[in-house]
Order: structure tokens, then C-alpha cells, then sequence
């Protein structure tokens, strides 16, 4: 679901969100107190239909969009509110490179963050979290998860895992056109590695004979 920023964007305007942040915060912020008591409705209405967890997608209030310091004070406090009301998990994903927003959107509440394959430094990214909250993230949903083979999915979801990811996930919504084995090989991986703590894979050393695909082949490139 929309989350309270992505809303009020919607209800005035991208142009309007953003520079009332610097002109009008006041009237901002008291939209942003309006968008998250209905957030926190809707949220309440699925956990009483049966939702284990809620995530709230707010991509306007990530750093690519907003400055930081306009998170910290304006929508921050309406995050605080939707985590403390109603039952159920609490999830939140911010588009693109959301490192400098990580220590914020962690003190919130919320259970787990949702992170794009931007955040490349992950194990900065988990000592920024601490044990506040989850990381759940952050395989490329257009780049291996479209265009990969299995086994370089199962790759880089070893290498998410080693680096601190708590939750296996794409890094996005999944793309049109992507092969089902290899939606089947992200959650092969995750089955794997939480029942044994290491996933089955080919190494690198099988590009050699052809067994590598174009997405590595790229990367290399």
C-alpha cells in the first residue's frame, strides 16, 4: 500500500509535496497527518482480513526525492504513529539508494526495511539498522531476477545473505516477462539457506563452460 508521503503527493501534486517541504511545511505537515490516519485505517482493515505483514511503499521520501533532514522532521513522525497504531508487522520500501535514510526509517517502528539493489554496501547498511529492524532486500528485480540464470540468482542471493540481508527479497516489484524458474530459484535459495545455512551453487568458474548467463556475462563486461 501507499504509504502516508506518496499519498499526499498523489492529493497535491508531486510539485506542490515538494516545495511545500521548504515554503509550507506547516500545511505539509498537517496533509501528512491526514494521509497517515487513512494509511492507518486501511493497514488495520487488511490485518483484520488476515495480512500477516503490511509494507507501506513510499518512494517520494527517499533521499533521490527529499532531503533527509525533511524525512527526519516531517514524515517521520507520522511513521512513528502508523507503527504505534493497530495490529500486525509493519514493513516499509523506499526507492533507490536509501542508505542515508536507513538509522531514521529504523528508529520508527517499523519491523523490516525494504531495500533496492542500490544500497550496494550492505554491510554499512545492516551496523546502520543495528537490531532495530530487518533488512529485506535486495536482489535486482530488473537486472538477475529478470535476466539472470538460476544459478546466478542463487549467487547473488548467497552474497545478499553473507552480507547482512535478514529477509531474502526481490530489490523491487517483480518485472513483466520474468521467467517463473527463476521467481522458483529466489525462493529455492532462501529454502536453502534458512533450512542449512548455505545455498547450492555452480561457481563462476562454469562461464567457462557456458554455463554462466547474459547477466553475468554483462556484469563482467
Amino acid at each position: 500500500m501507499e504509504g502516508p508521503a506518496s499519498l499526499a503527493s498523489r492529493l497535491l501534486g508531486t510539485y506542490n509535496f515538494l516545495t511545500w517541504t521548504i515554503r509550507r511545511p506547516e500545511i505539509l505537515s498537517q496533509c501528512l497527518k491526514v494521509t497517515r490516519a487513512a494509511c492507518s485505517e486501511y493497514a488495520e482493515v487488511l490485518s483484520e482480513a488476515g495480512a500477516d505483514a503490511v509494507c507501506i511503499v513510499d518512494g517520494i521520501a527517499g533521499p533521490d526525492m527529499l532531503d533527509p533532514r525533511h524525512l527526519d522532521t516531517l514524515i517521520r513522525p507520522e511513521y512513528e504513529s502508523l507503527c504505534g497504531s493497530g495490529k500486525g508487522i509493519k514493513l516499509i520500501h523506499v526507492c533507490g539508494n536509501s542508505t542515508p535514510i536507513l538509522k531514521i526509517l529504523s528508529e520508527c517502528g517499523f519491523q523490516g526495511v525494504s531495500i533496492e539493489e542500490k544500497v550496494t554496501d550492505l554491510p554499512a547498511a545492516k551496523k546502520l539498522v543495528g537490531s532495530k529492524t530487518k533488512l529485506i532486500g535486495n536482489l535486482s528485480s530488473s537486472g538477475v531476477i529478470l535476466n539472470g540464470t538460476c544459478e546466478e540468482i542463487k549467487l547473488e542471493a548467497q552474497k545478499c545473505l553473507e552480507d547482512g540481508i535478514d529477509i531474502l527479497a526481490p530489490g523491487c516489484g517483480i518485472a513483466p516477462k520474468t521467467p517463473i524458474k527463476n521467481i522458483k530459484a529466489l525462493v529455492e535459495a532462501r529454502d536453502e539457506y534458512y533450512q542449512t545455512g548455505k545455498i547450492r551453487v555452480r561457481t563462476r568458474s562454469n562461464c567457462a563452460s557456458g554455463l554462466c548467463g547474459p547477466y553475468h556475462r554483462a556484469q563482467e563486461d
